[in-house]
């Protein structure tokens, strides 16, 4: 990792270490209605505007989110009605985060570049592997499996061919067979769930229906020369069903690869090892852990020239970082950040895209409205119950209320007319506070714009790590954090750990 990089790790800890900061991890929108809660002193720039009325149709978070969102400094005068010091933690939110434009390496601000393996059109020939996959899932495959692609072909012209991929928290496979597919590589889907398996299989004869019988796409035609006869798609994609760790991770991999040279009658690629590319599409919390470990692992023991493979290559797009197990809720690098529960639902979000269209707008508008509105019924709850809600701010009430249909945010006496009916407790006819409503709006969009810092410690972090890990093996790797998709299009997690050796371009 390049000094600007370790220096810009150091700012996103000191200012996760801010006691302001802490404070907006610390507490939740539903502790801020109980009878008995005081604003903290550090909240006095903001609390008493934030529930001042307007003249303006336009809420108060949305005129925070127009000064936070461009990528240029917006003029101040047009935003003189904030509090300074408001504008002030927002500049900072903003310059604290990576860059996160599709194509583009997921840099420290001012080095943003473009990856030289990102896929340059946006247009895709149409593939039955897509049949019955979500415009979302549809984008990460396409884009995923070509980035893949370059990276294969790159790595091929500079002596790294890699004919084996093992592709980790497979799922139902989709990114599976576009590897065999689109790349011609052997793969190993690895999950934890017969489900997701019985999902693949289904999933791979709906392609094959979609093809047609006996029917072969030019793609095919043209790899005939590069494919026996006998080597079908079927024997070309393996299913394994374990619980994944970066240990039973190599087992697995030890097992599938030796079986391939008893299927091949080949010993190997090379002395060193079969060349294995190791692939995760949202591996979920400590998963994309136990693929780096795996990597590192298996790199080590490989040097010893009795390793039946190699990891050569790496491409992982981590998620859910609020499914981390408790001991990978740390910095990887030492330094003193431990990520509570906040921090991890946060490191969620992505503000920048809230209002980009009408429709995202409609739906962030949505989500604030949930926010304040079941917090206000919580303070409703709490002053006649006398019940404190967790630090989490969750309530027994809340609880009871449930998940509840978008519709039934549609107006104040309707959503309490339902919560009355499910918590048996006489709430209708209360007033709606807009005062405390447009707090709870402004601290929800506080709070969420440290997500993106979050994410961009926990990016930058693993990068670093798996450097230092790398290097004591020679220094011969690069690591770089590569934004595979677009977050307008629904990919939130749209950052791909890229692992590649130097010799490459």
């Amino acid at each position: 990792m390049d000094g600007q990089e370790s220096r810009f790790l150091d700012e996103l800890q000191a200012f996760l270490h801010q006691p302001a900061i802490e404070l907006l991890f610390s507490l939740h929108p539903n502790t801020t209605v109980t009878p008995d809660f005081i604003p903290p002193e550090a909240w006095s720039s903001w609390w008493e505007w934030a529930g001042e009325p307007t003249s303006d149709t336009e809420s108060k978070w949305q005129q925070l989110w127009r000064y936070y969102a461009p990528d240029a400094a917006p003029d101040e005068g047009d935003f003189a009605a904030i509090p300074a010091p408001l504008r002030a933690y927002l500049r900072r939110a903003r310059e604290l985060q990576l860059s996160r434009s599709q194509g583009t390496e997921a840099s420290v601000p001012g080095l943003e570049r473009r990856d030289h393996y990102a896929p340059t059109s946006k247009a895709f020939p149409r593939n039955a592997n897509l049949h019955g996959m979500s415009p979302k899932k549809t984008h990460e495959v396409q884009y995923m499996s070509k980035y893949a692609a370059n990276m294969l072909s790159d790595l091929a012209a500079h002596g790294t061919v890699i004919r084996h991929a093992v592709d980790v928290g497979a799922g139902q496979a989709y990114l599976s067979r576009a590897l065999r597919d689109d790349c011609n590589l052997r793969v190993l889907a690895v999950d934890w769930s017969s489900v997701q398996e019985e999902g693949a299989a289904r999933r791979e004869k709906d392609a094959e229906r979609a093809k047609g019988k006996g029917k072969k796409t030019q793609r095919q035609a043209d790899q005939h020369d590069a494919v026996p006869p006998d080597d079908t798609a079927a024997a070309r994609l393996a299913y394994r069903k374990i619980v994944i760790t970066a240990d039973s991770l190599v087992t697995v991999t030890d097992e599938w690869v030796a079986n391939q040279h008893d299927l091949t009658g080949a010993s190997g690629d090379s002395s060193d090892g079969t060349p294995v590319a190791l692939v995760a599409l949202h591996a979920c919390g400590s998963l994309t852990l136990d693929v780096l470990r795996a990597f590192v692992r298996q790199l080590r023991f490989a040097q010893t020239g009795q390793a039946p493979w190699r990891p050569a290559a790496g491409l992982i797009v981590g998620c859910c970082y609020n499914l981390l197990r408790p001991e990978d809720c740390t910095s990887l690098t030492g330094r003193k950040v431990n990520f509570a529960e906040s921090h991890l639902q946060l490191a969620a979000q992505m503000p920048l895209q809230w209002c980009r269209t009408d429709a995202a707008l409609a739906d962030a508008s949505l989500a604030a409205r949930k926010i304040a509105w079941r917090a206000l019924l919580s303070g409703i709850m709490s002053r006649s119950t006398e019940e404190q809600p967790l630090l989490s701010g969750r309530t027994r009430e809340l609880r009871r209320l449930g998940r509840l249909s978008d519709s039934a945010y549609r107006d104040w006496e309707g959503f309490l007319a339902i919560a009355q009916e499910k918590l048996d407790a006489k709430v209708v006819g209360v007033a709606r506070d807009r005062v405390m409503e447009s707090r709870l709006e402004v601290f929800h969009f506080l709070r969420c714009v440290l997500g993106p810092v979050v994410e961009s410690f926990i990016l930058l972090d693993r990068k670093q790590w798996l450097q230092e890990q790398l290097a004591g093996l020679g220094n011969a790797w690069e690591v770089r954090l590569v934004n595979l998709f677009d977050q307008g299009s629904g990919s939130a997690r749209n950052v791909g750990i890229v692992v590649v050796p130097r010799s490459s371009r």
